[in-house]
């Protein structure tokens, strides 16, 4: 084997027999024991490898299959999985030395196919595969951001894996054919380079990576203690485009206090919409906002639109789901500001009560008054300086020297810097 020779062994049980003798450590074999074995009733080739165009039925139930384990490898490439990804074959290459396979998968019990898939066939790709020389694959790995150690970088390709030194410069042997690089670590995106061309004793350069960093989904936790809770079906739209349930995206439901607190986070439903079951501490009269975390941009985006929440109401449906559109992104992770705007208050007729809420762009001084239907100010309900975010108010119906008010037509104006709105309200008793 030293001198360049090529040798394959087979036999069942093979890997929990010898994983402890120089055996292993000499073809650079990794033994993963699970505990206990597998079955095999078919064996199927791994993409990118020699065997990927092949596809067995296995002799299940026989003396052949009825000990399978988990072998890994430190160099190498995986060629076959069973139908549960166990009983691996496993190819090694020995710096150049040697070349060899080891299974504890019996290739001889499998049954051949139709046309091309056949063990004879399979066994001439195997041992042209044996008898190649290997070609490699080198590049540099770099990290856009982050803590992250380059020398913990993974790079993967039929099987195979290596990282780079210090530098960020890899190289990977393998056998020649086309092959997908990935190269991948905890905490940044992972990056595919397809169809890189190895041939026999060449060098592929110029398979370089930039990883950049991924935050990942956000910590969105739901509040506790709850006594109330309604219901939403949305559609969210970003950017012109539906928003969907893929990757790691995620909608949720939020309501400012003293702080930003989580009401909800929706599910994704297959027939196309979000499911958001809200909760809260009031019953009724609390402003909803609406967040979503868009994996493929790393964002966390807010929706434009605001609900009031309400006790066991039900707003959309899922044939007509409530449309909320995305619109402000945070590049940094801190949860977006909403756009300065006085919405319309809640309930309205009220009696005795009722709140008004509103948000900022920008910290700024705000002032929200009451008047009635001949123009005379009634209340001053805010005026100081806000930071920016969501915020709301009380009117207890009563005017500036405490005095309850009489029912009829009021009105409450918002002036926030250049912004200056007006609504009505009905106050009934």
């Amino acid at each position: 084997m030293d001198s360049g020779k090529a040798v394959y062994i087979e036999g069942v049980d093979f890997a929990s027999g010898h994983y402890y003798t120089t055996l292993f450590s000499y073809f650079g074999c990794n033994y993963v024991h699970n505990g206990y074995s597998y079955n095999v009733q078919s064996l199927i080739g791994v993409g990118g490898t020699f065997a990927e165009d092949y596809e067995f039925n296995y002799q299940y139930g026989s003396d052949s299959d009825y000990s399978v384990d988990e072998i890994g490898a430190d160099e190498g490439t995986i060629f076959f999985v069973s139908q549960d990804d166990k009983g691996r074959g496993v190819c090694y290459g020995g710096g150049g030395q040697y070349r060899t396979i080891f299974t504890s998968t019996l290739l001889g019990s499998m049954i051949d196919g139709v046309g091309d898939n056949t063990k004879a066939n399979l066994m001439s790709d195997y041992f042209s595969y044996l008898t190649s020389q290997p070609g490699i694959i080198e590049g540099t790995v770099t990290l856009d951001g982050g803590s992250g150690n380059i020398e913990d970088v993974v790079v993967t390709t039929g099987g195979a894996a290596t990282n780079p030194d210090y530098s960020g410069y890899y190289t990977i042997s393998v056998a020649p054919g086309t092959y997908d690089v990935t190269a991948s670590l905890a905490g940044y995106r992972d990056s595919t380079i397809v169809g890189v061309e190895v041939f026999e004793e060449q060098v592929t350069s110029g398979i370089d990576f930039t990883l950049e960093v991924y935050n990942g989904p956000p910590d969105w936790e739901l509040i506790s203690g709850t006594q109330y809770h309604m219901f939403l079906m949305g559609e969210i739209t970003l950017e012109g485009e539906e928003f969907e349930g893929i990757g790691d995206n995620m909608a949720g439901a939020f309501c400012w206090t003293d702080s930003l607190e989580c009401r909800g986070i929706a599910t994704w439903q297959a027939t196309g919409f979000w499911f958001f079951y809200i909760v809260s501490n009031v019953n009724i009269g609390e402003e909803i906002t609406f967040m979503i975390y868009d994996s493929e941009t790393d964002l966390v985006y807010a929706c434009e639109e605001t609900i009031i929440f309400e006790d066991l109401a039900t707003i959309g449906t899922p044939f007509e789901p409530y449309q909320l559109t995305a619109i402000l992104t945070s590049a940094e992770g801190v949860y977006p500001v909403f756009s300065t705007k006085l919405n319309p208050n809640f309930p309205n007729p009220f009696n005795p009560e009722t709140t008004i809420s509103f948000s900022i762009i920008e910290d700024c001084r705000v002032t929200i008054d009451v008047y009635n239907i001949r123009g005379q100010k009634v209340k001053t309900l805010v005026n100081e300086k806000l930071n920016a975010g969501a915020h709301q108010v009380i009117w207890h119906g009563k005017d500036e020297n405490g005095k309850s008010v009489s029912s009829g037509i009021y009105f409450y104006k918002m002036n926030s810097g250049r912004y200056t709105s007006v609504k009505k309200m009905i106050l009934m008793k």
